[in-house]
């Protein structure tokens, strides 16, 4: 693994973009009690259930649009 950039809200949500050297990039989720890996940005948004209206859902989908342009890069 290269790099690793992180979404932390503390004690209750950590988000980590992974690019891998070979294969696909992904996510590792953390929540309490629980962690799971996701493919992409809308797996992450489905499984963490954090809503638009919240401070945290907005923040979150404002990470996952960072992470996904620099997947997108990394490809051209």
């Amino acid at each position: 693994m290269a790099e690793a950039l992180r979404f932390i809200k503390p004690g209750a949500l950590t988000v980590e973009y992974r690019r891998a050297r070979e294969g696909p990039n992904s996510y590792l989720v953390w929540e309490p009690n629980k962690s799971y890996i996701c493919l992409d940005s809308a797996a992450v948004l489905r499984a963490t259930k954090w809503g638009k209206g919240t401070q945290t859902g907005t923040s979150l989908r404002a990470w996952l649009e960072t992470m996904d342009a620099l997947g997108k890069s990394e490809c051209s």
